[in-house]
């Protein structure tokens, strides 16, 4: 949840002037890239190409960097 809120923050500033059914899209998407890395990342792990603990965080690492990078750039 926080890193998904750390990614919302500063879209949701970007993206406020175009209506709220631009914030739901975005929303979705997220969900949806979350959700897929989460099982790509699964995969993986299940799979022995990936160590457990880098599979089980993976998504969140990303998406954490990607949130404090657009936090970084709204300053």
């Amino acid at each position: 949840c926080f890193v998904l809120a750390l990614l919302a923050f500063p879209l949701s500033r970007r993206w406020a002037r175009a209506g709220s059914f631009m914030g739901i899209l975005i929303t979705v998407l997220l969900v949806f890239l979350y959700n897929g890395l989460m099982g790509w990342s699964r995969a993986l792990g299940i799979g022995g190409r990936v160590p457990p603990m880098v599979a089980a965080w993976s998504q969140n690492f990303v998406f954490g960097l990607v949130g404090l990078y657009f936090l970084w750039r709204e300053k």
